[in-house]
């Protein structure tokens, strides 16, 4: 893992608070789902690096929603421990609001170690 994600993932991990999870626990979970986030958006809307904050930010303009299940359900499959519904939105909204306060080269420097 590059120290650019680690550091996001800590970044998002210190965002959940107050919901009785080991922070060694958030940040696995973490660094295991954003770059699956990041993935996907390259992926599926928009394969340059540098504009796949937009494309996250969009997609939560457009239904944050909609965008808030789809990182909970990868928080549900990628956790290594049993963790309830709150504690995933928890985790979910400490992600997205990571990627969508962090600079697009901060962003950018993870899309480029997930396409790797």
């Amino acid at each position: 893992m590059s120290a650019e994600l680690k550091r996001q993932a800590e970044q998002a991990a210190a965002r959940v608070t107050g919901v009785g999870l080991d922070p060694a626990l958030v940040i696995t979970i973490i660094t295991t789902v954003l770059p699956l986030l990041i993935n996907c958006f390259k992926r599926e809307d928009e394969p340059d690096p540098v504009r796949v904050q937009a494309a996250l930010r969009k997609a939560y303009e457009r239904n944050p929603d909609k965008l808030r299940r789809r990182v909970r359900a990868q928080v549900h499959r990628r956790s290594p421990e049993a963790v309830d519904r709150g504690q995933e939105f928890a985790i979910a909204d400490a992600i997205i609001a990571q990627g969508l306060d962090t600079t697009p080269r901060a962003v950018s420097a993870a899309v480029m170690e997930v396409s790797e």
